[in-house]
């Protein structure tokens, strides 16, 4: 269930997105959003595919629906009045997009569609979080719609066209993540347990989507073997101090399983293996330092031979078990 966070300046949003034939001042929070959407829906369309391929190798599975939500309050500034109309977006959450070949394409849910109700409950925005630019409403409705398809098939009353209309589906089986496209001119991408997080500037930095699904795959894996529970539980400290010593080894060990585990959810969803060392191999020289060469990483080059190394073993065991 991926999602644009709060925009509330222009100058938060990269440089990739604003060609350099500008349109016209009024036109371009529409042609950023458009923009962004498109990142939005790549990011939702790569993740949807590595979730749901592996949900067996989860022991914490959520429902999959296809579907993209968002919500007025998700933009602030001069992009609230040009996502009103560009989304149609009113007080109730809409679908920002449809995965093709997910539950609720099949269904019938379409981009654009209002909702009004989840199971009979309506999505209206609580008081206190009425006129907020930030994305605690939506939080709420995410959380809603997640425990309505943990429960059993979804009904949502939509509004579209001025119909009123109810559709009922039911998810697939995923691993449980939910995606996140991060307006940002840094490269980025992180994992919290719950959401996997990635800048925009770095979905336009894959050469093709089995790059774009090899960082995925490894933010992924970080929740599905629950490695911030596992740092919590040292007690390994974030930010400045994690650089350094039994800190930055803890969390190494950590990145280097995420590595390897990354590779079987690829081939699972039928990525290629080899995207990650690949991608390693162009993005370490150009790009190798701050947190992806600190001592809580692996250096690039020796990262790609363990990738490889890990490759090999994979295809190893692979044609032992055929025999």
């Amino acid at each position: 269930m991926p999602l644009l966070k709060c925009l509330k300046t222009l100058a938060i949003v990269p440089a990739l997105l604003l060609a350099a034939a500008s349109p016209p001042a009024d036109e371009r929070p529409r042609e950023t959003l458009e923009s962004l959407l498109a990142l939005d829906i790549a990011t939702a369309r790569i993740g949807y595919r590595i979730v749901t391929a592996n949900a067996m190798l989860c022991d914490e599975r959520i429902p999959a629906s296809g579907m993209l939500l968002h919500g007025i309050e998700q933009y602030g500034g001069e992009y609230r009045d040009a996502a009103a109309r560009l989304f149609t977006l009113g007080e109730a959450p809409g679908v920002a997009a449809v995965l093709p070949g997910t539950p609720a394409a099949d269904a019938g849910v379409r981009a654009g569609d209002a909702v009004l109700a989840i199971n009979g409950v309506p999505t209206a925005v609580p008081a206190s979080l009425r006129g907020k630019g930030d994305f605690d409403r939506m939080a709420l409705v995410f959380d809603q719609f997640e425990e309505a398809l943990v429960a059993g098939p979804v009904t949502l009353d939509i509004v579209r066209g001025g119909e009123r209309l109810s559709i009922g589906f039911a998810g697939v089986p995923a691993c449980a993540s939910r995606f996140q496209l991060e307006p940002s001119s840094e490269l980025n991408a992180s994992a919290d347990g719950r959401y996997v997080q990635i800048s925009s500037a770095f979905v336009g930095y894959f050469a093709n989507d089995d790059e774009f699904a090899a960082i995925m795959a490894h933010e992924i894996a970080h929740n599905i073997l629950r490695h911030r529970d596992r740092l919590d539980a040292q007690n390994i400290p974030r930010g400045f101090f994690s650089k350094f010593g039994k800190n930055a080894a803890r969390i190494r060990e950590t990145e280097i399983e995420a590595d390897k585990f990354s590779l079987k959810l690829l081939a699972n969803a039928g990525f290629r293996m080899e995207a990650a060392p690949d991608f390693w191999r162009r993005f370490g020289p150009e790009h190798g330092y701050g947190i992806f060469s600190d001592a809580t990483h692996l250096r690039w080059k020796k990262r790609v031979a363990m990738l490889e190394a890990e490759i090999v073993a994979l295809r190893q065991a692979a044609a032992n078990t055929e025999r």
